[in-house]
């Protein structure tokens, strides 16, 4: 549980980061942790939206409770077309990304040194983090935002300029340095918000 209430994006981070500290020595991997934030999101489907802070104790579990067994028929079912924008939308995507998660460390992809540079699951989705650790900080950042130059999370400002995407949704440069890092309420969040949290997770750098 966070200390107090999550109300801000800002507030979600900083939360994030006293978690991530609390399990920054945990043997879990990013495989177990999202077998146990599936079963808790399917425990929760009848739920339209969540709160930032319901968000949080999820993610805190996944760390704690038990994972449930990998289920060999996700890797039937792996699909890329688009995801719907509701529950079964993140329930495909999870499982896609546990199914990713296997089958790289069945490969032994994931024992590769150099796999923080991107690498490609051997059905082609891109990857860029592999442990709940670096998974959640990159997803609430790629998310929400929250994040200040000042905090010692290991995050820095990438020098030059960096695509954003514009008001319009195209892709804009600025300077990383004069990007505005606004601290916003979070509004109450749709499982298709849940599920970009999830591909940031993965992508996010």
């Amino acid at each position: 549980m966070s200390d107090a209430a999550i109300i801000t994006n800002r507030d979600l981070y900083l939360a994030i980061t006293k978690l991530i500290q609390r399990n920054r020595h945990s043997q879990r991997s990013l495989e177990q942790y999202l077998l146990c934030l599936w079963r808790l999101g399917r425990e929760n489907r009848a739920s339209p939206t969540f709160t930032a802070q319901e968000l949080f104790n999820w993610l805190s579990r996944a760390f704690d409770e038990d994972a449930p067994a990998f289920d060999e028929n996700w890797r039937r079912q792996y699909a890329k077309e688009k995801d719907s924008p509701d529950y079964f939308g993140w329930q495909q995507c999870i499982q896609r990304q546990i199914v990713d998660l296997r089958e790289m460390d069945e490969k032994g992809i994931l024992r590769n040194l150099l796999r923080h540079f991107d690498i490609r699951s051997p059905r082609g989705s891109q990857w860029s983090n592999f442990d709940p650790c670096g998974f959640l900080e990159c997803a609430a950042v790629g998310t929400f935002g929250g994040w200040d130059p000042q905090d010692s999370t290991g995050r820095t400002l990438v020098p030059g300029n960096v695509a954003v995407t514009g008001p319009d949704g195209k892709i804009e440069f600025h300077d990383a340095k004069e990007i505005p890092r606004p601290v916003f309420e979070i509004n109450p969040i749709s499982w298709d918000g849940f599920r970009t949290f999830l591909y940031n997770g993965q992508m996010y750098e």
